[in-house]
């Protein structure tokens, strides 16, 4: 397999597993090139357009709201809906979170309101497309996928390379389950180093990875602000630099700014979800660590101690078997290729199974290296819970339906704009299957810039 680059190394990506030229581009130069349409699980799919229905009683206490959103993460919409209809959180559902660079259709349901409301909706980079009644709420995971039609631009190869290229790829049989670059908070790619700080109670460290970690792909201002606080570790100086939207970041300096050095009560201070959030995006790290450790090894096919899962529309559930112990080996394989199982790695919380065998001294090993125990994902900060029970993420990445592409030329530039569709399942990332296409050796050119300083 073929070496991934530097920056994908640092979140535990390491290989490309396709061997096709780099198409190179760029991705999310502007909203429209990145669309994403959730797929629910009766096929459903929430059409950019509005060409769809939702097939529901049109009875009950929950409004399913189909929602277009531009450029705005869905935790922004959600707010937005809370403060215009005076819910509660709790009162909001949601199958799954959407990039912000893009524009995406998906599902949203409100307790106790109104179609006429929700259709007289006035809010900044949000349209409503459909309404109708249901009798639950809406639950992450809940949906069978999403559907992804995304401009691929600045591709500096010839026509007919683009397609030999793209042809040889849609030959690959297996491709990393990898959590992708937005997991970690990509361009900033420094989630899972505040979760792996915060896990270890290393608070000061962690709030220096949030407010002083500098990527340069990031604003001027915020880089400016980072760089007060780094040289001067002062939250008064820091606040009067630091924009207004870094909220997080403003909220663990006030607090500082009150109760100098108590870095575990500025921690405290984030929302149980942002906190959650840090720690899963190092358990995600974890996972890409598991899956690289075990290519490099060459373990593609199903071996003793492997763990195996039932799939539920296709992803796995909550549980696992080992192979050997908890289910005979032939029969594990004969259920893996009629996709009743899947090759599954463990997701780390306090709850997950390590792989037994070799798979499971590799992910041992790894957990070795950070002094990591799956005890340790049991966690309180102050009166709130962060911890996570685990879960299985299979080791390929599967297509809902396969890729489709049209190729136009720049008239401006002379280079090629691939338009691409594709869909995946649930919790599998549309970067992750185009980094196997493009493999640009420069992170920015995923989130809409060309080169260096653009």
């Amino acid at each position: 397999m073929l070496q991934a680059y530097e920056f994908e190394k640092e979140l535990g990506i390491e290989f490309f597993a396709s061997h096709s030229y780099p198409l190179l581009g760029v991705i999310k130069q502007s909203a429209e090139d990145f669309i994403v349409e959730e797929i629910l699980r009766d096929g459903t799919i929430l059409d950019v357009n509005g060409n769809f229905k939702f097939r529901l009683p049109n009875k009950g206490k929950y409004l399913y709201v189909a929602i277009k959103k531009r450029n705005i993460t869905t935790s922004d919409v959600m707010i937005a809906l809370m403060q215009k209809f005076k819910l509660k959180f709790s009162d909001i559902g949601v199958y799954g979170i959407k990039d912000r660079r893009a524009i995406a259709v998906q599902c949203f349901t409100l307790k106790n309101v109104v179609e006429k409301d929700v259709k007289d909706l006035k809010l900044r980079k949000v349209e409503p497309l459909a309404c109708s009644l249901g009798y639950g709420p809406a639950r992450l995971g809940q949906h069978l996928g999403n559907n992804f039609k995304v401009v691929i631009r600045n591709v500096p190869l010839q026509k007919d390379k683009v397609v030999e290229v793209l042809e040889e790829f849609k030959k690959v049989s297996f491709i990393p389950n990898y959590f992708g670059y937005q997991r970690f908070g990509m361009p900033r790619p420094v989630t899972h180093k505040i979760g792996e700080s915060i896990i270890k109670g290393d608070y000061e460290k962690a709030i220096n990875y949030l407010v002083g970690f500098i990527d340069p792909l990031e604003p001027e201002d915020h880089i400016f602000a980072r760089k007060i606080f780094m040289d001067t570790n002062d939250p008064a100086e820091t606040l009067k630099y630091l924009p207004e939207s870094l909220l997080y970041e403003r909220m663990v300096l006030e607090y500082l700014l009150h109760h100098p050095k108590d870095y575990s009560g500025a921690i405290s201070k984030l929302p149980a979800g942002a906190l959650r959030l840090f720690i899963e995006a190092y358990s995600s790290y974890l996972f890409n660590r598991f899956l690289s450790s075990r290519l490099r090894a060459k373990l593609l096919s199903l071996e003793e101690g492997d763990l195996v899962s039932p799939l539920d529309y296709g992803l796995p559930v909550f549980y696992a078997f080992r192979v050997g112990t908890d289910i005979d080996k032939q029969r594990a394989r004969e259920l893996v290729e009629k996709n009743k199982l899947a090759l599954v790695l463990p997701v780390m919380g306090y709850r997950a199974k390590l792989s037994g065998g070799v798979m499971g001294d590799m992910e041992r090993e790894e957990l070795v290296k950070d002094g990591i125990r799956p005890s340790d994902f049991k966690l309180w900060l102050g009166d709130k819970f962060v911890g996570l029970k685990g879960s299985y993420r299979r080791l390929d990445l599967k297509l809902l339906d396969e890729l489709k592409y049209d190729l136009l030329e720049d008239q401006i530039t002379g280079s090629y704009i691939l338009s691409v569709k594709f869909a995946l399942y649930r919790g599998s990332y549309a970067t992750t299957y185009l980094r196997e296409i493009m493999k640009q050796p420069f992170a920015g050119s995923y989130f809409g810039k060309s080169f260096r300083g653009s």
